[in-house]
């Protein structure tokens, strides 16, 4: 209202068009940002909840307050100052609300909705400056694919990675027994043996000799003093059991639904009735072994899960029927050694070791990155992050919202150990295992017969994942050959909907380029098309420098990225 302290007419329209303007904006983004609070909520479900809870109160009270200061006051109070201000501006604040949820409806449909729930195919890129190198932070399957892909195609690269060798999670080892080597995978076990999955990985392993063997994922689960595995006679386990096991198979081979594409897991098993006996020692145990973790298992995208399942395609069945899974008898870091090898040979490759980055910037229009050890590398033209997404938003300087977008993938840590301490593992709970029985899946651990899945049906050898949720096994000391901690990312329709959606909508700009398999989903096949992606955008030669890189060049490239002409 009009009054001697706000000055002059021209100061009190200025006012009160800035109090209408800030007013029409902060109702106009509240009902956008609290549904995705909800859906954050729903999808994610690993958040502060308290934080949560209290910035969806706040935006509640922000909404509604005025509707319900204007709809239900008495007459008598109509001298309230603020009350009158409200009044005047009832259809600006209805007009804004409304224009806000539409708005946000629209975006969501033609973000999420309105195309397929992918990441998108790249455009092979043949306008660049080959004169400028390129960095690639990581020798994972993403760094290693990328960096092969850019040296073969004329391109000048090098490699920074944080550790002494190469590989990533794919860390093969060397077991001498009986003066026998055996060497087995510690990070990446198999591979799906279907036809029309993980093609990229085998087009690798088919170009440098490396073998692949089926066999299965014999899993087994003991909870609540109970146990069930996916060998054998099913006739061993009850009625009740059996027929949750036959409906889930039909579920998971039946046409996705909607439902079923928005739906976490948890909501997925409640909705058709499962229980939590079934959930536990059937789906837990199983999806253990094919996540590496069960953490969050809950939130996964029920597609997803139910796409493991399928009899076409899918890495397993809850009830053995043939091999659908593959495992390299060579050894996967072996054969990216090979890789690295290749890549080298031509003369445009480096490989910088014990090289941890931990400043990427831009300065002059080229990039810089700067290790721990304070050195400094620039003059990059383009700089492919192919580590994980925690690490790729801490690193990079700047960017705020990109950052925070990519750090909305969120990853957990778990020990790994490779070992012969039975007791400690799979000697408790699994005596009714048999022999055929090769993944063990309890309360606080996931353990693999890892030297009889690799070949050798005598060996003792076992990899066990734990100290996640629960304090880490007490393995004998004695019996550890190797142990390390890694982490591994979730899988919910939160991070898939970022990771496919919203990363696509900023990534490759500036020359800066996200890569890892959590852009298209999880695994090494899905690490290796995010390698071969960014290296398309980056820019690369149609065909090969060499003659001998095809066809794995030209797959590779058919693949992932869309080629013109």
């Amino acid at each position: 209202d009009r009054g001697p302290a706000l000055g002059s007419p021209r100061a009190e329209a200025v006012l009160e068009t800035v109090a209408t303007l800030s007013l029409c904006i902060v109702l106009a983004f509240s009902p956008g940002i609290f549904a995705m609070c909800v859906l954050a909520l729903l999808w994610q479900g690993s958040l502060n909840l308290m934080v949560h809870t209290l910035v969806m109160l706040l935006l509640l009270f922000v909404m509604c307050c005025p509707c319900c200061t204007i709809c239900c006051s008495r007459k008598r109070e109509a001298t309230s100052v603020a009350l009158r201000w409200l009044r005047r501006r009832k259809y600006v604040i209805a007009a804004s609300l409304l224009l806000g949820s539409l708005a946000f409806v629209v975006s969501f449909y033609f973000v999420v909705l309105s195309t397929d729930f992918v990441t998108p195919t790249p455009d092979l890129n043949t306008d660049y400056d080959a004169s400028l190198p390129v960095a690639v932070v990581g020798s994972g399957p993403s760094g290693l694919s990328a960096a092969w892909m850019l040296a073969k195609g004329g391109r000048r690269v090098t490699i920074f990675e944080s550790l002494g060798e190469i590989g990533g999670h794919s860390k093969s080892w060397v077991e001498t027994s009986n003066g026998q080597n055996l060497t087995i995978d510690l990070g990446f076990i198999f591979s799906n043996a279907a036809a029309d999955a993980y093609v990229s990985y085998k087009h690798f392993a088919g170009h440098f000799n490396r073998s692949l063997i089926s066999t299965a994922l014999n899993t087994s689960g003991y909870f609540g003093g109970e146990y069930w595995d996916n060998t054998g006679d099913p006739e061993r386990f009850d009625a009740p059991l059996k027929e949750e096991i036959a409906h889930f198979m039909e579920l998971a081979n039946g046409e996705t639904s909607t439902f079923s594409y928005f739906a976490p897991l948890a909501m997925w098993l409640w909705y058709h009735g499962f229980s939590e006996r079934f959930y536990k020692l059937c789906i837990r145990s199983t999806m253990s072994v094919l996540f590496v973790t069960k953490m969050g298992l809950p939130k996964q995208a029920a597609w997803a899960v139910l796409s493991f399942f399928r009899s076409d395609g899918g890495y397993t069945h809850l009830r053995y029927d043939l091999p659908k899974v593959q495992f390299s008898p060579g050894g996967s870091q072996f054969m990216w050694k090979d890789v690295a090898a290749d890549m080298l040979s031509t003369g445009r490759a480096r490989v910088r070791l014990n090289s941890l980055v931990t400043l990427v910037q831009k300065e002059r229009g080229r990039w810089t990155l700067t290790l721990a050890d304070g050195s400094s590398h620039g003059g990059f033209g383009d700089v492919v992050l192919a580590c994980p997404a925690d690490v790729s938003a801490k690193i990079v300087a700047g960017q705020f919202l990109q950052r925070y977008i990519v750090s909305q993938i969120s990853y957990i840590d778990a020990a790994v150990t490779l070992h012969t301490d039975a007791q400690a593992t799979v000697g408790a709970g699994f005596q009714q295992a048999s022999e055929e029985v090769l993944y063990f899946v309890s309360h606080g651990h996931m353990t693999g017969k890892i030297g009889k899945i690799f070949g050798d049906p005598s060996s003792d050898l076992l990899l066990t994942v734990h100290g996640q949720e629960h304090e880490r096994l007490n393995i004998d000391p004695a019996k550890v050959r190797w142990t390390t901690t890694w982490s591994h990312h979730s899988f919910s329709i939160f991070e898939l909907g970022m990771a496919r959606k919203f990363v696509p909508l900023f990534n490759h700009g500036g020359g800066l380029h996200f890569s890892g398999d959590w852009l298209y989903g999880i695994g090494h096949n899905d690490a290796i098309k995010s390698g071969i992606h960014a290296a398309c955008v980056v820019g690369v030669t149609r065909r090969p420098q060499d003659s001998a890189s095809d066809p794995l060049y030209t797959h590779l490239l058919e693949r992932t990225c869309r080629l013109s002409g």
